[in-house]
């Protein structure tokens, strides 16, 4: 499923925004606090209505919304505002059960869902509000996996999880988009981790898109993050630094041993 926006303003928030999403690739949109980020998310989901301009849906501003939502799945910066339940499995079900699945098929999706997250059988019991915020992320994102949506939308994805539960994150966005080739967008302002699971970009600043493109090319702006007031990462500046002074090749650098078998091959 392919969406795009077309000449999008919502009151001063957003103005102007065109950009098609391209399937099967993984977008971040990037800006500080307060830069629109999450304002195009709900124009997509049509949480916001008194916008101007065009949400085009395969080429179609007439699509059929039932479809649509089946096909899509927002999952919200702070869990809980996902949480309409009482325990993890009636959570994961319920859009399932909407969707008018059978029985049989709501416990497969369902724990097919958890498996994904890094969750077992043993949660299908858990009342939601006894979960940590690392495990109530888990199960905002299994409820978005249920029902094998074609779009996945994830805002501020890592806010409230650990390293392990960041690292899980980072190799499942790869596995949705290389082996189910699921069409990921995700807003945030967390550098390491757009770099390491991002194809394009959209770089926000005071609901603007001040440049947009493939995700290597902002790598090596550093100067330009900084001008949106955007923390910029040391270990991408240091690749960057040895990039540029020492002729040694960092781009797929993800973690200081990357950097040092990179200098000491180019040794």
């Amino acid at each position: 499923m392919e969406i795009e926006l077309s000449n999008i303003y919502y009151r001063d928030k957003l103005v102007d925004i065109s950009y098609k999403f391209s399937k099967w690739r993984v977008t971040s949109i990037i800006g500080n606090s307060g830069s629109g980020k999450s304002l195009i998310g709900y124009v997509i989901m049509g949480l916001v209505k008194d916008y101007e301009g065009e949400v085009i849906v395969d080429g179609s501003t007439c699509y059929d919304k039932y479809d649509f939502f089946k096909n899509i799945s927002y999952v919200f910066q702070k869990p809980w505002d996902h949480f309409i339940c009482k325990t993890v499995y009636d959570e994961i079900a319920f859009s399932l059960r909407n969707f008018k699945y059978k029985e049989e098929k709501i416990d497969k999706q369902v724990r097919d869902a958890l498996k994904m997250v890094g969750l077992d059988d043993n949660y299908f019991t858990r009342e939601l509000n006894t979960l940590s915020s690392g495990e109530a992320s888990r199960v905002a994102i299994a409820t978005a996996i249920a029902t094998n949506p074609k779009v996945f939308i994830l805002d501020e994805p890592t806010i409230y999880i650990d390293v392990d539960m960041r690292n899980m994150l980072i190799e499942l966005i790869k596995k949705l988009k290389d082996k189910y080739n699921k069409n990921v967008i995700i807003m945030s302002d967390d550098m390491d981790f757009v770099y390491a699971v991002s194809d394009n970009y959209i770089l926000l600043d005071k609901g603007r898109i001040i440049k947009s493109g493939e995700i290597d090319e902002i790598k090596r702006q550093s100067d330009v993050l900084s001008s949106c007031s955007i923390y910029v990462s040391k270990f991408y500046d240091f690749i960057n630094f040895v990039n540029e002074y020492k002729g040694v090749n960092l781009e797929d650098a993800s973690n200081i041993d990357d950097i040092v078998q990179g200098v000491i091959a180019r040794e």
